[in-house]
């Protein structure tokens, strides 16, 4: 959904690389949680039917049927566990995913068609984890005669039945887990991140039409800067090999004006947002600037912690209270980093820029200089869409 669909606020503008990485954040946040249900889904075995006496002699018949009696009850208490357990992992991994699809401004009604991930039996990590966990909350509604109603059920059966689950409204969760891990958590979650990350990447941002600052920044920011490289020599083997000029797009199609800020060598586009920031955040006035200080001191602060806890015998009591209270700091600090305003846009507004392009392009090509290794430009507008297929 681009700005100009929404009419709505900056904040519905699709940033997938920041979409990436809150949700990145999260999971970590839940892979303790996730990590725990794995191991006791992994540990609930069930156990073989004890060996038959194979005699006439009563009393060992009788211990032979209460030990089959124990084992059946075990087993069913272990498949309860294993694949509630399951379960549970499958609702954690699709929350998260689906929130990432929601901030990619994904419809609803899309996010279960999905393909993104390893492929597994013939079907996208993707469509198997929402699958699973559509049989995992709605299996005994599948039991009804004819099966699912809505279409999203129906949907859901055809992909289990796919990855060889051949009755989905009685399957058993584990069995999907284990589709999804190969047996490990670490794995499964390799694959999460991997499917998270690919959809990122397929989703294109939402860049307005309109020459404003906000939405300049955003794309800066984001990462959706636009590495147009005027190669002089050679073709490029790596991001660091890359002599060219750094550009920012505003607009789409016919629309679209591209303005050069500087020359130099360009660093990858991981960086690239990380040096804007810091550079804004050295420009800006210091009461401006006192938010910043103070998450990155907190920062320093947390990291010094946590540098005393793997020093801490993990047996004390010191450990245990020590490692509550770094969890504590640690929301509290991704609070206060995501209160912070962009340094970016800050900046522009303490210059005075206003929307206006030219001098916006006269900061941002400060920040360059600043970094080193870049020469600003003179101003200029080119009249191209190097985003996409616009003329």
């Amino acid at each position: 959904m681009t700005q100009e669909q929404s009419g709505g606020p900056l904040d519905d503008v699709v940033n997938p690389p920041a979409a990436y990485a809150a949700f990145l954040w999260q999971l970590l946040k839940a892979r303790h949680s996730i990590d725990a249900l794995a191991n006791e889904a992994f540990q609930a075995k069930t156990l073989d039917p004890p060996m038959s006496p194979g005699d006439n002699d009563l009393g060992k018949a009788v211990f032979a049927f209460f030990a089959a009696a124990g084992r059946e009850t075990r087993n069913e208490i272990a498949q309860s566990i294993r694949n509630n357990c399951a379960g549970a992992i499958l609702q954690i991994a699709w929350t998260l995913f689906d929130a990432h699809l929601h901030a990619l401004g994904i419809p609803e009604a899309e996010r279960g068609s999905i393909a993104a991930g390893p492929i597994l039996r013939g079907r996208p990590f993707s469509q198997i984890l929402w699958a699973g966990r559509n049989g995992f909350a709605h299996g005994p509604e599948w039991q009804r005669p004819g099966g699912p109603i809505r279409s999203a059920g129906k949907l859901s059966v055809s992909i289990l039945r796919a990855v060889g689950i051949e009755d989905p409204s009685r399957m058993e969760s584990y069995s999907v887990f284990a589709l999804l891990s190969d047996g490990s958590a670490d794995i499964f979650i390799e694959r999460l991140q991997a499917t998270a990350k690919d959809v990122a990447e397929a989703t294109p941002p939402s860049i307005g039409n309109e020459a404003s600052l906000s939405s300049a920044m955003r794309i800066l920011i984001g990462v959706i800067v636009v590495l147009a490289v005027y190669v002089i020599s050679k073709k490029p083997q790596s991001d660091s090999d890359l002599d060219g000029t750094m550009l920012i797009q505003i607009g789409r199609g016919a629309e679209a004006v591209v303005v050069p800020l500087a020359k130099g060598k360009l660093p990858s586009t991981i960086q690239m947002p990380a040096i804007l920031q810091d550079q804004a955040i050295k420009k800006l006035s210091p009461h401006a600037a006192r938010p910043f200080v103070e998450v990155e001191a907190r920062s320093h602060a947390w990291l010094a912690q946590a540098a005393a806890l793997t020093a801490t015998d993990v047996g004390s009591v010191r450990f245990y209270r020590d490692l509550l209270d770094m969890c504590d700091r640690m929301d509290e600090l991704y609070t206060l980093l995501m209160a912070l305003p962009d340094p970016l846009e800050l900046l522009c507004r303490e210059r005075g820029c206003n929307g206006n392009l030219e001098q916006m392009q006269a900061v941002l090509a400060e920040l360059l200089e600043a970094h080193g290794g870049f020469t600003a430009v003179p101003y200029r507008q080119i009249n191209v869409d190097i985003l996409g297929n616009g003329n």
